[in-house]
């Protein structure tokens, strides 16, 4: 495979130029190998910690509830403008 970068003065057609980009992906993908075990490490310690993910509830169970009744019940919100 040769890549000649318009922008760049960079290429792979030279045997030479070859392995540094074959080293530099193998260097990419060992980074993002300990990017996920660094995350699953921090889960698995905020889970034993008693902590959950994610951003806290903006509304409780019972609002949800009267928001839901009244989009389901009153489509309109208690206007029938079907009738105008």
């Amino acid at each position: 495979m040769r890549l000649k970068p318009l922008t760049e003065t960079i290429a792979t057609s030279s045997p030479g130029r070859m392995p540094i980009f074959q080293i530099v992906g193998t260097l990419a993908q060992f980074e993002r190998a300990l990017i996920q075990e660094r995350t699953v490490a921090g889960l698995a310690a905020a889970c034993a910690r008693g902590r959950i993910g994610g951003q806290p509830k903006r509304i409780d169970a019972a609002k949800a509830l009267r928001c839901v009744v009244e989009v389901v019940v009153t489509p309109f919100g208690g206007c029938d403008r079907r009738r105008s």
